[in-house]
C-alpha cells in the first residue's frame, strides 16, 4: 500500500511517500515561487515508478496558491488514477509534530498552538492539548501581545515574528513534519477517511487579498 504525500501549504514544497505504512521517501524545495512548476517533479521522484494508493495532502490553512496548486495535482491524480485523497488540515500535522518532538516533556495542562504565517502580525493557528488533540477550530488571530499566545508552545512558520517581536521563548523548532504527515495520513486511510474530490477546496480560512507581506 502506497500514499502519496503533497504539502504545498508553505513556502516550502515537500512530498513524500509511505510505503506499508512507513515513510519511504521524502522531498523539500525551500524556494518561493517554485510549487507550480517543482509539485510534480518532487511527486514523480518520491513514486519513482510506482502507482499510489491514495494521495494525502495538508488541506490548510496556509498559502492560497499553494493549497491550490497541491489540491489540483492531487485531484488529477486522484481521477487519473481512480485513488482516494485523505485531505489533512495543515495545523493537525503541526500539532502532531510538535507532540512528537516534545515527547514526554509535555504536562497535561500544557497547550500547543502551531503558528503559520500569514500578513504582518497575524498567524494561522488552533489550540491543542499536549497530545494533539484539538481544543477548538482553526483562527486567523492578530498576535498584539505575548499574553495573546496564551503560554503555549508554539511552532511552525509564524515563530520567527513572534520571538522577534515579543522576545516569546516556548519555542519549538526543527518539526518532524514528514513523520507527522506520514502518521495522520496512515490513519486516515486505515479510518478511509477520504474527501470528495470533486467537490474538494481547499481550507483557506480567510478570504485571498492580493499584496506583498509584511
Amino acid at each position: 500500500m502506497r500514499i502519496l504525500l503533497m504539502d504545498a501549504s508553505t513556502s516550502v514544497c515537500r512530498c513524500g511517500l509511505i510505503e506499508n505504512n512507513r515513510l519511504s521517501a521524502w522531498h523539500e524545495l525551500n524556494e518561493p515561487m517554485q510549487h507550480a512548476s517543482m509539485l510534480t517533479v518532487l511527486a514523480q521522484q518520491s513514486l519513482n515508478g510506482n502507482k499510489a494508493d491514495a494521495v494525502g495532502i495538508t488541506l490548510g490553512p496556509g498559502s492560497y496558491t499553494g493549497l491550490r496548486i497541491a489540491a489540483s495535482v492531487a485531484k488529477g491524480y486522484a481521477f487519473g488514477a481512480n485513488v482516494p485523497i485523505l485531505a489533512i488540515p495543515t495545523l493537525d500535522v503541526l500539532a502532531l509534530a510538535m507532540h512528537l518532538t516534545l515527547n514526554e516533556k509535555a504536562g497535561e495542562h500544557d497547550v500547543l498552538m502551531p503558528v503559520m504565517d500569514a500578513r504582518r502580525m497575524e498567524v494561522y493557528t488552533a489550540r491543542f492539548n499536549h497530545r494533539a488533540e484539538r481544543l477548538g477550530p482553526d483562527q486567523a488571530l492578530v498576535v498584539q501581545r505575548s499574553d495573546d499566545l496564551e503560554g503555549a508552545w508554539i511552532a511552525g512558520d509564524g515563530s520567527p515574528k513572534l520571538v522577534q517581536e515579543f522576545g516569546y521563548s516556548k519555542v519549538l523548532p526543527d518539526l518532524p513534519f514528514a513523520q507527522a504527515f506520514a502518521r495522520l495520513a496512515n490513519q486516515y486511510l486505515e479510518q478511509q477517511k477520504f474527501a470528495d474530490a470533486t467537490y474538494l477546496e481547499p481550507h483557506y480560512l480567510k478570504a485571498f487579498t492580493p499584496g506583498p507581506k509584511g
